[in-house]
């Protein structure tokens, strides 16, 4: 019976033996296939090491971390992100690639890239050198175009969305294709107005899309003929208006009507212009053969004074007394006949008693002509040369002369050497220019040998030195009147002039010759 359980004793002994054997085989198998790296994912077993992975998606869908066993090796999962595209996992700054095996906890980072969208730019009319559209990844900081659009008349405001939104630079967009519009403002312009006399008008701000709106103005005595821009363009209502800011100024013209004459049997008178407001200023007088003009009157007979203020468009007619016979200081009759001042039966044209426009002889008359060769002749054989610079002058001629005088010097000044339209001696057919229009032909031994001489052939120096006060006219060697050879003795052996010889005047019966002809 001993025998027996040593026996069974001993069994026991070698199989707990073999068991041992067999565990050690298999651990180290297992080790071995450990090693190979040929474990599989989901083995569990007692005894085994396992690491932690954490996976931190920076912003995608989150991934719960998983236990990895000692050497083994695992797919790394792809994360999912809006708007961008994966990248991979990375360890400590560096790239982990799938397989991976980890060989302690490890938390792995997703690395991005944004997905590439289109900025495009409108700049909604403007014009500019800005790129058409720039390309931008999602997260991308936005860089606007460094120069603004311009679109004359407006001002830039910036960049807006399509919901109305500026967007300045910085902005991060969200992702997709998208265009950025220009946003614009008015310019603003000022527009002045000068009424020039006719009140105040407010200066007003305008944009390119309006158009004119012209002040309401009046001036009394006046109508506005319109507004206009220094370079006398003419500014409407309605009208365009120009950038950059416009003055405009009004234009006024003077109202005015008509008065005409009636000089009942007189020399006719030409209607005048007259000027809402202004005094009416007397026409030359007519004439009329036997009378003395009286003035003015209206159709009722009553007194129309020099420098009334007339209320519109008026006949005036003539009034005449019956001329009483009238003689000059010095005793010389005085006869009109057809609009002609005769002073002791010798024809007179000064500042005091003009021809009328129509008397026109149409040159100098045939027994002038006749003295001056004669008188040339003479000259000659003294070896004298004279000469004819200007004779017989029609009205119309000395109407341009004498007015071409007054626009280059003035009236006054013209007035002292230019006679005015009617008033001229060389109208009469009967005075000529010899040779020189100058001061120094006086001096000349052609001027003094027509001095001392002339009245032989029937001539007079007509406006003698120092008798400017008593002729109206400056010293003119040069200008001849005929008066026949016994007058123009007298004359001249008088030592007189001819105004002092008969004694009359020479002095205009209106100042001014605007006022005279109707002439502004």
């Amino acid at each position: 019976m001993k025998k027996k359980e040593k026996t069974v004793s001993s069994d026991t002994a070698s199989v707990k033996k073999n068991r041992k054997k067999k565990t050690l085989a298999v651990t180290a198998a297992v080790l071995l296939l450990v090693a190979a790296g040929l474990v599989l994912y989901d083995v569990v077993g007692p005894g085994f090491i396992n690491h932690l992975v954490t996976f931190d998606c920076s912003g995608g869908d989150e991934i719960d971390a998983v236990r990895v066993k000692l050497g083994r090796k695992i797919e790394l999962p792809e994360p999912v992100r809006q708007d961008y595209t994966f990248i991979g996992w990375t360890s400590g700054g560096e790239r982990v690639l799938s397989p991976f095996s980890p060989d302690d906890d490890v938390t792995l980072t997703a690395e991005w890239i944004g997905n590439e969208y289109k900025v495009s730019f409108d700049p909604a009319g403007g014009t500019s050198d800005i790129p058409a559209a720039v390309t931008l990844r999602t997260g991308d900081a936005l860089t606007l175009p460094s120069d603004a659009p311009v679109r004359e008349g407006y001002v830039f405001q910036g960049w807006y969305d399509s919901e109305g939104t500026q967007v300045t630079a910085g902005t991060v967009l969200p992702w997709g294709d998208c265009v950025l519009t220009a946003g614009w403002d008015y310019e603003y312009y000022e527009l002045t107005f000068d009424t020039d006399g006719a009140g105040s008008a407010d200066a007003v701000s305008y944009h390119i899309d309006d158009v004119l709106s012209l002040p309401s103005v009046s001036k009394k005595g006046y109508h506005l003929l319109g507004w206009y821009d220094q370079d006398d363009n003419e500014y409407k209502n309605g009208d365009t208006l120009p950038l950059g800011g416009l003055a405009l100024k009004a234009s006024w013209e003077r109202n005015t009507f008509k008065v005409s004459f009636d000089s009942n049997g007189g020399s006719s008178v030409s209607a005048v212009s007259v000027n809402e407001g202004d005094p009416f200023k007397y026409p030359q007088a007519p004439w009329r053969d036997g009378y003395v003009f009286a003035g003015w009157t209206d159709k009722d007979g009553n007194d129309v004074a020099d420098g009334t203020v007339l209320s519109g468009p008026v006949t005036l007619y003539a009034k005449w007394n019956v001329q009483p016979d009238e003689y000059t200081a010095n005793g010389y009759k005085i006869t009109k006949k057809n609009g002609i001042t005769y002073i002791g039966g010798v024809i007179i044209a000064n500042k005091t008693y003009p021809l009328p426009s129509t008397y026109a002889p149409g040159g100098l008359t045939s027994a002038c002509m006749s003295a001056f060769n004669s008188m040339k002749e003479a000259a000659a054989a003294d070896g004298i040369s004279l000469s004819i610079v200007s004779g017989y002058r029609s009205y119309s001629t000395q109407e341009s002369i004498y007015w071409r005088y007054v626009n280059k010097r003035g009236m006054e000044k013209a007035d002292t050497f230019s006679a005015r339209p009617g008033h001229s001696e060389h109208q009469t057919g009967l005075a000529m220019d010899l040779n020189s229009l100058d001061d120094n032909f006086g001096e000349t031994p052609e001027g003094k040998w027509l001095a001392e001489h002339c009245h032989e052939y029937g001539f007079i120096i007509r406006y003698p030195k120092n008798k400017q006060s008593i002729t109206g006219y400056k010293y003119e060697p040069w200008h001849v009147r005929y008066l026949g050879v016994d007058l123009a003795t007298k004359v001249y052996e008088s030592g007189l002039c001819l105004e002092e010889y008969f004694g009359i005047t020479s002095q205009y019966q209106i100042a001014s010759a605007y006022d005279q002809f109707g002439r502004s």
